[in-house]
């Protein structure tokens, strides 16, 4: 059986909430402390956006969605390094393309 580090989706959510599956999967007699674990909101922001585009949702539940949310899938509140690099190409890419495009 594979162990995957990988720090993806549920499991993700799971490590925001409190519990470490990771260790768990380390060691299955490790007991997980339930005081620890909270209620986590999960959202991938730029994703859901384009359901605001799209009119399916409203910008203010939107908004009050992203306010509660602590654990998002392609951002790291304490890093905010990768996101950053991550826009900044993708912005200097597409000025990049308009101006070939001129």
């Amino acid at each position: 059986m594979e162990i995957n580090f990988r720090n993806e989706g549920l499991a993700y959510a799971a490590t925001a909430s409190g519990a470490n599956l990771h260790a768990l999967y380390v060691n299955p007699d490790m007991e997980i402390d339930r005081k620890q674990i909270r209620k986590v909101y999960m959202m991938n922001y730029s994703i859901d956006f384009l359901y605001v585009k799209n009119g399916a949702l409203s910008l203010s539940t939107w908004i009050r969605d992203l306010l509660r949310t602590r654990c998002f899938i392609n951002i790291n509140l304490k890093d905010l390094n990768p996101t950053i690099c991550y826009y900044r190409n993708k912005i200097r890419t597409k000025i990049q393309a308009f101006r070939e495009r001129r």
